[in-house]
């Protein structure tokens, strides 16, 4: 079953489409707001997020608004899972290691749970822990 039609119902439904529109990252990107550097790695062959429309869309519009953006193609990729390689993760190293060269050091907390405890503790502080 096709995975915005799980996710949303009839995608042609008004009820669908404004649930679309308030889950898209487009509308969250203001004018004004200081935002850090942009990296976004994007499967041109995508089948959930369409690249042409949602991924350079989102670059033209942090741009827009002033961020600095990198839009990486990924040729033939789907939306996760098989275009990773190499040659991309070198392109994500050099993205990081500029940042840090340009004295640009940026945080993200998001809530994470370790696995075993309950909480981070104070020296995972600043850590990004993906749990799949």
């Amino acid at each position: 079953m096709d995975l915005c039609r799980k996710l949303f119902g009839d995608p042609e439904s008004e009820e669908a489409k404004a649930m679309a529109r308030e889950m898209s990252p487009l509308v969250i990107v203001k004018d004004g707001v200081s935002y850090p550097p942009f990296m976004i790695l994007h499967g041109d062959a995508d089948r959930v997020v369409p690249y042409e429309t949602q991924g350079e869309r989102m670059a033209d519009r942090l741009d827009e608004a002033g961020a600095d953006v990198t839009l990486v193609r990924i040729e033939g990729a789907d939306h996760e899972g098989d275009f990773w390689s190499d040659e991309l993760h070198d392109i994500v190293l050099e993205f990081i290691d500029a940042l840090e060269h340009n004295g640009q050091v940026y945080q993200a907390f998001f809530p994470a749970e370790v696995e075993g405890e309950d909480e981070l503790s104070e020296e995972d502080e600043g850590i990004v822990i993906l749990k799949v």
